[in-house]
């Protein structure tokens, strides 16, 4: 009989159940994710496990996942703190979707932050790595970002700029949730502006792209 085996290859599957484990923490925390103190303990126990088998990508997710679980529940400074770790350790992996939602989520948290400036910095920097990754989605979502910021900022003009090549691409890539959110985004500075006959036509298109 042979008893030789690969250490490598049982390392291997150590660290497949592991990450396994910390996944199934993570789902665990999104499924619980109205019952505070038991998501942030899966988490918890998830970002221990990631440090101990020196999985840091994995990590980053489980920072990125507390962060939206502060956010939800509307405690932003936690939420940020967890984003902007989970930053530091995606700049030293080559930049990914994951990365992109990340900065989403940063621009999110920093305009119920009411920090508009910072929104369009991070949207900026969003629309430039969706470019060299040329995701269209995202820099799609990127645009429409900018445009909340412009928004924010008292300039409806950009803001209205940004809303329109946002939805250009969305309605190229054909995706209607994402079509009616900026429209929705678009008749708010229609009905700001006085326009009701504008406001009226694009809010029955965005109601259309919901059914």
């Amino acid at each position: 009989l042979c008893f030789v085996f690969s250490v490598h290859s049982v390392y291997a599957h150590v660290v497949s159940n592991d990450s396994m484990r910390i996944v199934a923490l993570i789902d665990s925390a999104k499924a619980h994710e109205y019952q505070l103190k038991y998501a942030l303990k899966e988490l918890d126990s998830a970002y221990r496990l990631t440090k101990y088998t020196h999985a840091e990508q994995l990590s980053a997710k489980v920072l990125m996942e507390k962060g939206d679980l502060y956010l939800k529940n509307s405690l932003l400074a936690e939420a940020d703190s967890n984003f902007v770790q989970a930053r530091k350790i995606m700049d030293s992996f080559p930049k990914d979707e994951d990365y992109l939602e990340l900065i989403r989520r940063q621009a999110v948290c920093s305009y119920f932050s009411g920090d508009y400036q910072r929104v369009l910095r991070l949207a900026l920097e969003g629309l430039k790595d969706a470019g060299i990754q040329r995701n269209k989605s995202f820099t799609a979502t990127f645009y429409n970002i900018l445009g909340v910021a412009y928004l924010g900022m008292g300039d409806q003009t950009a803001a209205l700029n940004y809303y329109l090549k946002a939805l250009d691409i969305f309605k190229h890539l054909h995706q209607p949730d994402k079509i009616a959110s900026v429209e929705s985004n678009i008749g708010i500075i229609y009905q700001n502006q006085g326009n009701i006959k504008e406001a009226q036509k694009i809010g029955r298109a965005s109601c259309r792209e919901r059914v």
